[in-house]
């Protein structure tokens, strides 16, 4: 196992965020703190606990702190680093095995003669040029790259050298095919970044649809494969087909939703509103990493993935990654000691995401982290002695609470009881957060605060223009959901999302004594939906503007274990779906009582009429359901975590791996990605 050990010193109260380090790239080692003052940066790096290498930084917030050059070798070498100039912070211990970039290429190889024989190809020294420029237009420095009309393979070298993309050549000349792998392979660079192909003239490319992040090609507009070249550049990519021709950027399939928060949105509605996904209709893009060694084992229901802005998230065991949504490429990844947050049916995520930013809450700072490399752009701190809790991105602002330290979920191994299945208070004790509060994303500015009593986090919905919550304010509600009063004086609360006013509030009372199994609600329509689990499946519609009591149901739980006494709603249209049933949402008719039992433990997802879920995790086997046509398909071989991981979005489905160690069948060691089934020719 290749580690790299974090020696963190620091200076007592000055953090107010535990450090984390990102790695982007082939090149980016840091490591990352917030203070809630601006505090001097010092940092210490060595190979051993002596140290030995210096840096110091000016007075900041948020503080960054390289490796030095040359000091991170990504071998397995300890790396030991001191902050600050206290030696009795417990030293951190960050894996290197999930660094997953490119590969460096040796800076002194030189496959290609400076001055080649009479050809047609650009010279070395043209095409380094041609390469720095097709890069800096661009704006492509990495990700997957495709040459056509590749006969020398001096630009996809210099693509290569210049940059941290994977570069394939391909040409129908299969002796200079041969020749230029030979000259690749004598200086010991052919293979994980630069590879060619021999292909036949006009066929169809042996590439998937959608893969390349840039494709180019030297003969322009006019190139045989010029329609080929579109098929396989993904939504966003770019083709560069000459010198003065416009660079072509591929269009974003039409209708394609994305998955933001935990359940698909702020809403809560479980449903990315992808419009481009049909039971039957769709194919495997890609697999890969990140695989199993960095998630936790069973998935002990702990954040689902995220996908917006050409950008897969996907949170592991202390650990984030930021991927390419279209090809997998992973463009950098967050070691994060002390992010782990489990158990989300009784609490809420530590993730959401915009087009182009990530939002992390960890401790008592949520951190905005740019979607393009992993940077640090902004540290949100929470109220002094509290931490974060619910976050939310809605419109132009940043949504949270916070509250006590400590009351998150974070334990997964050791007891059944870290798999949250049964319903003993251990497990189902909701957390609660004590203020909810608006910021502005850009400038951090706090623009209202709600201090309000003991607010479920797994109730916090926004939608219409509102915050929905249900909150308890008897006395002994800090304690905890399990007290005999919390529910005694429990309220559903609606807040004006611009100002933080209170629209309305009604009170809540259990159709049970006892504490909900799980409680959740979720906004569409026109209604706020809160539905929760005691003996039987309860649902009660309201209406957002008022806060009225438009219906109410209730229906049998048809098995205790394994998720299905714990189902989270989804919302399709003006469809409530909590299996088996399905209800207008609008006024709680009965559409359907018949959805099959499904043998498993995870909740459904959707993608608009679309579910998508985990058919049988005893049989390995997910499936898709179209609401309105009733189209079903199955896919064997797979499966989803025990909570939500199989997501939709930017017109593909995402199943990264996060079952390893449960024993059903077909554990999943890879992460899976589909897309609309190509048309055929």
């Amino acid at each position: 196992m290749k580690t790299l050990a974090l020696l963190l010193l620091t200076v007592p109260l000055a953090f107010a965020a535990d450090p984390f380090v990102r790695f982007s790239g082939s090149d980016v080692v840091e490591a990352i703190w917030a203070t809630r003052t601006a505090e001097p940066g010092l940092s210490e790096w060595g190979t051993d606990p002596q140290l030995g290498q210096r840096v110091t930084m000016p007075a900041a917030t948020i503080h960054r702190a390289p490796a030095p050059r040359g000091l991170v070798k990504l071998d397995g070498t300890p790396l030991f680093l001191r902050v600050g100039d206290n030696a009795k912070r417990a030293p951190l211990r960050i894996e290197t095995e999930f660094h997953f970039a490119p590969v460096p290429l040796p800076a002194t190889a030189q496959p290609f003669a400076k001055n080649p024989a009479a050809t047609t190809a650009p010279s070395t020294t043209n095409a380094a040029a041609l390469a720095a420029k097709i890069i800096q237009e661009s704006k492509t420095p990495r990700g997957y790259c495709l040459v056509t009309d590749c006969d020398d393979a001096r630009l996809a070298w210099e693509l290569a050298r210049q940059s941290q993309l994977i570069v394939v050549g391909i040409s129908t000349n299969a002796n200079a095919v041969q020749t230029a792998r030979t000259a690749l392979d004598q200086a010991g660079v052919y293979g994980q970044r630069i590879s060619l192909q021999h292909v036949a003239a006009g066929g169809e490319l042996p590439f998937g649809p959608g893969i390349f992040d840039l494709v180019i090609s030297t003969a322009g507009p006019t190139s045989p494969w010029s329609m080929e070249m579109k098929r396989v550049l993904k939504p966003g990519g770019a083709a560069w087909l000459g010198e003065g021709v416009p660079l072509f950027i591929q269009k974003s399939a039409e209708n394609a939703g994305a998955w933001t928060h935990a359940y698909g949105d702020a809403s809560q509605s479980a449903n990315s509103g992808d419009r481009n996904l049909e039971p039957g209709r769709v194919e495997l893009r890609w697999f890969g990493l990140p695989g199993a060694r960095g998630m936790m084992d069973r998935q002990s229901r702990n954040p689902p993935p995220l996908v917006v802005g050409g950008r897969l998230y996907v949170q592991g065991d202390n650990r984030i990654t930021g991927q390419d949504a279209s090809n997998g490429f992973i463009h950098w990844t967050l070691e994060w000691p002390g992010l782990r947050r489990v158990n989300l049916p009784r609490d809420s995520s530590n993730m959401c995401a915009d087009e182009h930013s990530l939002f992390v809450a960890a401790g008592e700072h949520c951190w905005r982290i740019a979607a393009r490399d992993g940077a640090p752009l902004r540290a949100y701190p929470a109220r002094p002695d509290r931490v974060w809790h619910w976050l939310a991105r809605d419109g132009d602002a940043l949504f949270g609470s916070d509250g006590l330290p400590g009351k998150t979920y974070t334990q997964y191994q050791g007891s059944w009881v870290f798999w949250y299945d049964a319903i003993k208070a251990a497990e189902i004790t909701k957390v609660c957060s004590e203020r909810l509060f608006r910021l502005d994303p850009e400038t951090g500015a706090q623009l209202w605060e709600s201090p309000r009593g003991a607010v479920v986090n797994s109730t916090i919905t926004l939608g219409g223009g509102r915050i929905y919550f249900i909150e308890s304010r008897a006395p002994e509600a800090a304690k905890g959901s399990g007290t005999t009063n919390f529910w005694a004086d429990a309220w559903l609360v609606a807040l004006d999302a611009k100002t933080g006013r209170q629209s309305w509030e009604k009170k809540f009372t259990l159709p049970e004594s006892a504490d909900p199994t799980v409680l959740f609600t979720c906004y569409g329509s026109d209604r706020v939906a809160v539905t929760l689990a005691g003996k039987r499946y309860h649902v009660f519609g309201i209406e957002a503007e008022t806060g009225a009591r438009v219906w109410q149901q209730s229906h049998d739980i048809k098995r205790f274990n394994h998720g299905s006494h714990m189902y989270h709603p989804l919302l399709s249209g003006d469809r409530l779906v909590l299996e088996p049933f399905i209800y207008d949402l609008r006024y709680g008719t009965v559409l359907r009582d018949d959805l099959p039992l499904r043998p498993g433990c995870s909740t459904l997802s959707g993608a608009g009429d679309t579910l998508h879920y985990t058919g049988s995790s005893y049989a390995a086997r997910t499936e898709m359901l179209n609401l309105a046509t009733g189209a079903k398909s199955a896919m064997f071989g797979t499966r989803a975590s025990c909570w939500l991981s199989f997501i939709s979005g930017q017109g593909m489905l995402f199943q990264p791996t996060a079952n390893v160690g449960c024993t059903c069948r077909s554990p999943q060691q890879t992460s899976l990605a589909y897309g609309p089934l190509a048309p055929k020719k």
